[in-house]
C-alpha cells in the first residue's frame, strides 16, 4: 500500500475478499468439526493463520500485491474458522453458568495489552509488527499442540487398568 507505482488502491473490493474469506473459513468448520476434535483443529487453524501472515512478515516485496492478498484471505480464512470453533471449545470447557465472569477476566488484561501496544505502535514497523504476531501465532500453536499430546496415565491409575 505505500508503494508509489501501485495506483490507487481498490480498498472496497479488498475489504469484499477479506470478508468472503471469513465466510470461507466459517463454513469450512461445519464441515470439519464434527470429524476432528476441537483442540486439535484450533492447533491447525492457528498454524494456518501464521503461514498466511507469512508473506507479511518477511516484508521484502517478493510476493507482490497479490501474494499478500493471498496472504491475508488465508489468514482471514482462519479467522472466519476460529470465532465458531472457539466458542465450541469455550461451551465445552467452562459452565455457562460462569463463562462471561471467566471471559471478562481475560479480557481486561487483554484490553490494556491492546492500549499498551496501540501507543507504540508508531515505534514500530509494518514488518516487524507481521513478525511479532507470527511469532505469537507460533508459539500459541506450539502450546495448542501441547493440549493435544493425550496425558500419561499416574501408576494409579496404570494398576487399575491392570487388574481389570
Amino acid at each position: 500500500a505505500k508503494e508509489a507505482n501501485m495506483g490507487e488502491i481498490p480498498h472496497g473490493y479488498i475489504f469484499a475478499i477479506f470478508m468472503v474469506s471469513c465466510m470461507i473459513g466459517s463454513c469450512m468448520f461445519k464441515y470439519l468439526y464434527p470429524a476432528i476434535p476441537g483442540v486439535t483443529l484450533l492447533t491447525g487453524v492457528i498454524s494456518f493463520a501464521a503461514v498466511g501472515l507469512m508473506p507479511a512478515a518477511l516484508g521484502n516485496g517478493q510476493f507482490g500485491f497479490m501474494g499478500l492478498l493471498l496472504g491475508f484471505c488465508a489468514f482471514e480464512a482462519a479467522v472466519g474458522f476460529y470465532w465458531p470453533l472457539i466458542a465450541e471449545i469455550r461451551s465445552a470447557v467452562i459452565p455457562e453458568e460462569c463463562r462471561s465472569t471467566i471471559m471478562n477476566f481475560f479480557r481486561v488484561p487483554l484490553n490494556l495489552i491492546v492500549v499498551v501496544v496501540l501507543y507504540h505502535i508508531g515505534d514500530l514497523s509494518d514488518v516487524f509488527v507481521f513478525r511479532f504476531c507470527v511469532f505469537l501465532l507460533v508459539i500459541s500453536a506450539y502450546l495448542g499442540s501441547i493440549l493435544v499430546i493425550p496425558p500419561k496415565q499416574s501408576p494409579a491409575e496404570m494398576q487399575s487398568t491392570e487388574v481389570s
